[in-house]
């Protein structure tokens, strides 16, 4: 479907060449004798338009709007054009033949010269209309009040986006110039939407704005993935970009993605950092207490790997075994472990949960009392002891309650974050999602 909209003024319509003044009360007269006038009418703005419209392979307009007015103001309604679009509507179809299929009016009543009131006006008249499968829609912006005119062009614009092509008519001349301005106010608001949503780290709302590039789409829907740990998809959007932006880059990161795949402990508790960054900066509390939660348990499983050799990975026959072979390995580990009671029970150090991995590291720290690491593990894990209540009670795990920023108040996870990449000595911002931003950034600029 095509559509043609237009502001008609005081200088659409002409007799014999000649503007016809006052337009309200000779309209009229025109109009009450359109037999008599009509081949002496011309239309020095819409018949050029349109005849350029069809010249660019336009078939038909399926729906043209005329905005008039009809104003109640005595002091203006002599300049009212209500009869000069009934004149169109008239004339116009029979000079186009079946060009135009229908052509309706749209009556201004009153304020047509406030800016405010025309801007609220077509603000709510795009809102209201509701035509389906739109292919272009032309709009004119020569004739009528300036006013109409910026409330008709902008939100024509808003709704229809990149559909829009706005036309100007030199009255001198007839030339049609072709404006600009649809695609530059919507390249305008669709960066800085863009530029927000990055802000903010809302991938899917980049991923599903239509006009997005396809590259764009490509690095924000793999940068959406690895935010839900989906890993192998991740990979192969990531695959889907380089292979059609002939753009090697990311290597780093495909090399990441493939060692999350490969369950590196290392690279997933710096997956596990990045994510929870992002998390504090879109305030999803909730999601950031369940992940520290998790945090703590990949940190002293990594430790306990890293230093004693002991597997915390289950198997899927053998379950926890390895784990609890590795513990009888070390038999002053495990009579330190045989000894700890939780709430009056033993502690059940077959299972690498967080109880057994505190208590190993509690073990390390004593018998290394020189080893400023396991200090350091130790206080990064009791200020994680808050972010566990709050999970305990939130819809994570055993209840209902919320987590807002109030409960972050004295907590600062951030600073926890930071002395945990410190502690490991990661470089979390090589493998970040700033990366992926940033580019997503340099290709809005191209």
């Amino acid at each position: 479907m095509n559509l043609f909209f237009a502001n008609i003024g005081s200088r659409d319509i002409l007799l014999n060449g000649n503007k016809i003044i006052p337009s309200r009360t000779e309209g009229e007269k025109i109009y009450n004798s359109l037999q008599e006038y009509k081949s002496e009418i011309q239309f020095p703005i819409l018949n050029p338009a349109l005849k350029y419209i069809f010249d660019q392979d336009v078939n038909n307009i399926d729906q043209m709007v005329i905005f008039v007015t009809d104003q109640s103001d005595k002091q203006f309604k002599s300049g009212d054009t209500i009869y000069f679009g009934k004149i169109i509507k008239q004339i116009l179809p029979k000079i186009f033949k079946s060009k135009i299929k229908k052509i309706s009016l749209q009556v201004l009543q009153d304020e047509v010269n406030y800016y405010d009131s025309m801007f609220s006006y077509y603000r709510n008249y795009f809102n209201e209309i509701q035509y389906a499968d739109v292919d272009k829609v032309f709009v004119l912006a020569t004739g009528g009040i300036p006013a109409c005119n910026m409330g008709l062009i902008f939100h024509s614009i808003d709704y229809y986006q990149d559909k829009v092509i706005s036309l100007y008519v030199s009255e001198k001349t007839r030339k049609i110039i072709k404006i600009n301005m649809g695609k530059q106010l919507f390249d305008h608001f669709y960066k800085k939407a863009m530029q927000n949503y990055l802000a903010s780290y809302d991938y899917p709302a980049i991923t599903t704005f239509k006009q997005s590039d396809k590259n764009i789409a490509f690095l924000a829907q793999a940068a959406q993935h690895r935010l839900n740990f989906n890993f192998d998809t991740a990979l192969q959007c990531l695959h889907n970009y380089r292979s059609l932006s002939g753009n090697a880059g990311f290597t780093t990161l495909k090399l990441h993605l493939e060692n999350l795949l490969n369950g590196d402990r290392s690279s997933l508790i710096i997956e596990l950092l990045n994510n929870i960054r992002v998390k504090i900066n879109r305030k999803e509390y909730v999601d950031v207490v369940g992940r520290l939660f998790r945090l703590e348990e990949a940190v002293l499983g990594h430790f306990v790997e890293q230093d004693l050799k002991i597997s915390v990975n289950r198997d899927k026959k053998e379950g926890f075994k390895k784990f609890e072979q590795g513990v009888k390995k070390y038999p002053a580990l495990e009579n330190s472990l045989k000894k700890i009671r939780i709430s009056g029970e033993p502690l059940d150090y077959k299972t690498p949960n967080r109880e057994t991995l505190r208590a190993i590291l509690q073990f390390l720290h004593k018998e290394n009392p020189c080893n400023d690491k396991y200090r350091q593990i130790a206080d990064l894990c009791n200020r994680l002891k808050p972010f566990s209540e709050l999970r305990n009670n939130s819809i994570l795990a055993h209840g209902f309650k919320g987590v807002s920023s109030k409960d972050f108040e004295n907590l600062n996870p951030s600073q926890l974050l930071s002395g945990m990449e410190f502690l490991f000595e990661f470089d979390i911002k090589t493998l970040g999602f700033e990366k992926i931003n940033i580019r997503i950034k340099e290709i809005l600029l191209t």
